[in-house]
């Protein structure tokens, strides 16, 4: 048994063989055409789900009470009020200080970052974007 219901493991993968047998027979090229439909209905969506901000330096770098760091960039990077800003909260990164001393190094040495964002967009203070998963930067000249 493996608790998630009272029907012996045995038995239960008995009923799932004898489950296929009742599916249409299909030919590779229908088997073939029904991969491609259900591949081409989930890329999109996973591609739209998260994305890089563009490259941008670093003009101003804020905390903001206890538990938020702000980020101001010179040029647009997201989707809410003011589209310069992202800010994030130190408590939710898996290594805040390795994420916060790259922002600093490349605020720093004027160089370029980009940051992943992930959907849902949340806009909080100063009409900026939430950075959800604070743990993935890149930073180039």
């Amino acid at each position: 048994m493996n608790g998630r219901a009272d029907i012996p493991d045995q038995t239960r993968n008995a009923l799932i063989c004898n489950a296929f047998q009742y599916l249409p027979k299909l030919n590779m090229g229908e088997t073939m055409k029904i991969f491609i439909l259900v591949m081409i209905m989930l890329v999109p969506a996973n591609a739209l789900a998260a994305g890089w901000t563009t490259w941008a330096k670093i003009v101003e770098l804020a905390q903001n009470g206890g538990d938020t760091v702000m980020i101001k960039f010179d040029t647009t990077v997201g989707q809410c009020g003011d589209y310069t800003r992202l800010y994030y909260k130190p408590s939710e990164a898996g290594q805040p200080d390795l994420f916060y001393s790259t922002l600093l190094s490349a605020y720093m040495g004027e160089k370029q970052v980009t940051i992943h964002l992930h959907d849902p967009v949340t806009c909080g203070g100063f009409n900026s974007q939430k950075i959800k998963i604070p743990d993935y930067i890149q930073i180039r000249d």
